[in-house]
């Protein structure tokens, strides 16, 4: 039986996939969980897949604020 800890990680029997998949989530998926699937994206290179979501549509089709932007530019 494998440990929790063996669960996590990559092996070569195939049972694991080598990139991991990561779905980063906030309320609106506005500011915040773009932002960080933009940063994870550039860190994990190819060896992820990230993608963003929010729980609900409150900011659907609006353009993100502009402390956001400012901060992301940086």
């Amino acid at each position: 039986m494998a440990s929790a800890g063996s669960a996590a990680r990559d092996d070569d029997s195939g049972r694991f996939p080598r990139r991991r998949r990561i779905l980063v989530v906030c309320v609106g998926n506005h500011n915040r969980s773009p932002i960080a699937a933009a940063v994870l994206a550039q860190l994990g290179g190819d060896k992820v897949e990230i993608r963003s979501a929010g729980l609900r549509e409150k900011h659907v089709g609006k353009g993100a604020h502009t402390n956001m932007i400012r901060a992301a530019a940086e």
